[in-house]
């Protein structure tokens, strides 16, 4: 996947004044790993602080030794977990190799812990804490998280109120994957409806705030002889 030159030159304006780029996806989508190289390309692989995932912090060094551990990393329970709700993949592995092998540290942010909002909380503390710490205030850092999580506002869902991740956050280049046609894997293989648009391409939606369209979504993991579900709701 590549961008438009249209797409560059939107993602390269808007970050002439921030520094902190927040990706929304829907877990389990191999296009999603494509999205996060294709941005370190655009900003140039030495201007990249580095790269945040919603993972478990002790899963940190592991992912820095890849592909020589590869063999145990997918043997490691957390990373069944993820392969399972599509946060890892095979080219998720291939994704942490290109940054290890271009020197971009990878920092998990998850805070595991169990209350979602308190859990959203501990992953912005997370990313503060790190971010604090870069030597160049200039490069730019990548979030890549689940799109509830990297909604700009709080939402209520079954009547309950969830104060996302990126709500806490200050001025930043918010980027929502919205998938045209295609599968996901989350514990098991789903289906998006499908859209209206029928190319690629970046939208504004707001202040710093775009909708990315994706022609199609790859899932992550098949199944032979699953069925497949259709969802109307995209988590």
């Amino acid at each position: 996947m590549n961008f438009n030159p249209d797409t560059i030159i939107q993602i390269n304006s808007a970050l002439e004044s921030i520094n902190l780029i927040v990706v929304g996806e829907v877990h389990g989508v191999v296009e999603n790993t494509e999205v996060i190289k294709d941005l370190v390309e655009i900003i140039g692989i030495k201007n990249v602080g580095f790269i945040g995932v919603e993972y478990p912090k002790i899963l940190e060094k592991d992912i820095s030794l890849l592909p020589k551990n590869k063999k145990e990393f997918l043997s490691n329970h957390l990373v069944k977990l993820l392969l399972e709700d599509g946060r890892c993949s095979e080219a998720h592995i291939k994704l942490f190799e290109f940054l290890n092998e271009n020197g971009i540290k990878t920092v998990c942010l998850d805070s595991s812990l169990a209350n979602w909002n308190e859990r959203d909380r501990g992953m912005y503390q997370n990313l503060i804490n790190i971010k604090n710490k870069l030597l160049d205030k200039k490069q730019k850092v990548i979030v890549v998280t689940g799109n509830l999580h990297a909604r700009k506002e709080k939402f209520t869902l079954e009547n309950a109120e969830y104060i996302p991740f990126a709500s806490h956050l200050g001025k930043h280049l918010n980027i929502q994957l919205i998938y045209q046609t295609g599968y996901f894997y989350n514990k098991g293989m789903q289906k998006f409806p499908k859209g209206q648009d029928s190319e690629v391409q970046l939208k504004k939606a707001g202040d710093m705030e775009f909708l990315f369209y994706l022609t199609k979504a790859t899932p992550t993991k098949k199944v032979k002889g699953e069925k497949v579900k259709l969802t109307g709701i995209v988590l």
